[in-house]
């Protein structure tokens, strides 16, 4: 079972853009299970957290309180480039976070401006 940072992050990239990738323009209104939260608000949390965690990898710090539109033309293509970004900046040896002791990779949203690991069987 994969406990690095960068192996479970392999592991969760290739499902998370066959889902993001799925997400049809007219679906970008509607709700998500974040009430408050639709599904172009939850993608683009998602965007941002892909790209901010490629930055906290290399220890750069990071802007969380900016919320740009990452949706534009060609979003899609956009996140599976960052993606693959994010687990190669992960990959080098040593680079892990110590409190990221996790069983499986998941991502929920209880909180759109945090990230929480969950573990759903």
């Amino acid at each position: 079972m994969a406990t690095q940072t960068s192996d479970l992050l392999a592991a969760a990239a290739p499902r998370t853009v066959d889902v993001v990738r799925g997400v049809a323009d007219d679906q970008l209104d509607l709700p998500t299970p974040c009430r408050d939260y639709v599904v172009r608000d939850l993608l683009n949390h998602l965007f941002e957290v892909v790209v901010n965690f490629q930055e906290l990898a290399v220890k750069r710090p990071v802007e969380w309180a900016e919320k740009p539109d990452h949706l534009g033309d060609g979003w899609r293509d956009r996140f599976a480039v960052e993606t693959d970004r994010l687990v190669a900046a992960w990959s080098p040896p040593g680079r892990t976070h110590p409190r990221w002791r996790v069983s499986r990779p998941a991502w929920a949203c209880r909180n759109p401006s945090s990230v929480e690991w969950r573990c759903w069987t």
